[in-house]
């Protein structure tokens, strides 16, 4: 008789976001045992909670480093263990309400604010499990803007662009021990953070991309399981999910 399948253990940071969520459900469908972490959605979280059985989920602020630590060494040992890590978390503005930061409005102080939240708490996380994920896989949520040359705000175009940096480094320090690291740089989605996109660049997207239309969150959800749950070899690269733009 073969031996069953072993359940993987996945730690979503950003559950309750857009793609979060998408990840999340994604991940459970695919059998695996999902922890989350949210900040301030939790009428979604409750959603997510009440439709997967076992989805464990813990309020924390990503910029708090110590409360970061903490709460995915819970999850962790919560779940048993880990084998992958996924980090969707992400501000696209530096100023409230949101908007497409130009270089004139961009403001420093919540550049400092959008750093913490999209590179430092990624390397936070990855710092504080990476002695657990030993053969399992780290996954960074990047964006087209860290990659190619496309209209985007330069705070957050630097933010995604410092991942792909660091999945880089990190591939090579944490390869020893077969831990992979990976960016995934999706392109213009339907919603979430790409609702601060003025509507003339969305049409410039769809008219230059080769399938002529939005990605869906399902898409690069699919992408991004695999990364976590079935790959063993790709590490340190940077995986553009644009539709061909």
């Amino acid at each position: 008789m073969s031996e069953p399948k072993r359940v993987m253990r996945a730690i979503v940071i950003g559950g309750s976001g857009a793609l979060g969520r998408v990840v999340v459900a994604t991940l459970a469908k695919e059998g695996a045992r999902v922890a989350m972490t949210h900040h301030t959605d939790t009428i979604v979280t409750e959603g997510l909670l009440r439709a997967h059985d076992g989805l464990l989920a813990r309020r924390v602020d990503v910029t708090d480093v110590p409360a970061l630590s903490a709460t995915l060494t819970e999850l962790a040992d919560a779940l048993g263990g880990v084998d992958a890590l996924v980090h969707t978390v992400a501000v696209s503005s530096t100023r409230t309400p949101a908007g497409f930061d130009k270089l004139a409005d961009t403001d420093a102080g919540g550049f400092d604010r959008m750093m913490a939240v999209n590179v430092r708490s990624a390397l936070v996380a990855t710092q504080a499990l990476a002695p657990r994920l030993a053969g399992g896989n780290v996954v960074l949520v990047g964006s087209i803007d860290g990659v190619k040359s496309v209209p985007a705000p330069a705070a957050y175009a630097a933010s995604k662009a410092a991942l792909s940096g660091m999945a880089q480094a990190l591939a090579k320090e944490l390869g020893p021990q077969r831990t992979c690291i990976n960016v995934v740089a999706p392109g213009v989605l339907e919603s979430g953070l790409s609702a601060t996109l003025p509507d003339e660049l969305k049409r410039e997207y769809v008219k230059h991309s080769a399938r002529k239309r939005l990605g869906r969150h399902e898409e690069v959800a699919s992408v991004i399981a695999w990364l976590a749950l079935s790959n063993t070899y790709v590490t340190g690269r940077t995986l553009v999910l644009d539709g061909g733009l």
